[in-house]
């Protein structure tokens, strides 16, 4: 099972390349800011939990031990506070059949869904949030992004889809709103529109998560290349570059 984190279109090629050592210098320096990032992603999750439970923002921004991670914190302030009724951190899990299942995480990254049926595949939403909008029952889920460069949009980006239509099962909502919120520039880039249930964009999204999960981790070298992170590293021997393209 791939996790939803670990979704690729096209080629999963680079879930294999990620899990391999650094061998020079400037993989080894590029590893280190990525964990050092990590780090500081963690402290902002850990301190909007914190958030969430104590109610007390003042009480979060004098304890933070990092002055990066209290201003996103502060500025997120300025547009957004934890309501009643959102879940935090909420591992949740597609089936193939489209529906949700509550999941416990036993290991870093490794999801069991509490029944014990079979998932497609699995992750953590940041945030779940219910809304009901003329009439309709809707689910938004919300993903911090802290990291310094964007990501696929909400309506391509197969980890927040994936959480997404688990989390509306789940709640048996009619709809869903994908949220990305950039914690360095205090925007927020969600959905126009909610993707409801039993539409052509449903369907879409459910194949193209349904695509990704089964997609193996064999090298598919194509014009997707150009955006792969692994390629540009240039630890991709199978990767399509300019030079060599038809």
């Amino acid at each position: 099972m791939i996790t939803a984190s670990a979704l690729k279109r096209n080629c999963g090629y680079p879930r294999a390349l990620s899990r391999l050592e650094p061998t020079t210098a400037k993989e080894r320096d590029a590893r280190a800011r990525r964990d050092a990032a990590a780090d500081k992603g963690t402290l902002f999750h850990a301190a909007i939990v914190d958030w969430k439970e104590q109610a007390s923002l003042h009480d979060i921004l004098v304890s933070l031990p990092d002055d990066e991670v209290r201003g996103w914190l502060e500025m997120l302030a300025m547009s957004w506070h934890p309501r009643p009724g959102m879940l935090f951190e909420l591992a949740v899990g597609l089936r193939e059949d489209g529906s949700g299942v509550l999941c416990d995480e036993p290991e870093p990254h490794v999801y069991v869904a509490r029944d014990g049926s079979p998932l497609l595949t699995a992750g953590r939403a940041d945030v779940v949030g219910s809304s009901i909008v003329a009439g309709r029952h809707l689910v938004t889920v919300r993903d911090w992004k802290t990291g310094k460069w964007p990501v696929d949009p909400p309506a391509h980006n197969l980890q927040l889809t994936a959480l997404a239509l688990a989390a509306c099962s789940l709640a048996q909502a009619d709809g869903f709103r994908r949220e990305i919120y950039y914690v360095r520039d205090g925007f927020t880039d969600g959905d126009e529109l909610p993707v409801m249930h039993g539409s052509p964009e449903w369907a879409d999204a459910m194949t193209v998560v349904v695509e990704a999960a089964l997609l193996d981790d064999t090298p598919r070298p194509g014009a997707h290349c150009s955006s792969c992170w692994e390629a540009r590293m240039r630890r991709c021997a199978q990767a399509q570059r300019p030079e060599s393209a038809e």
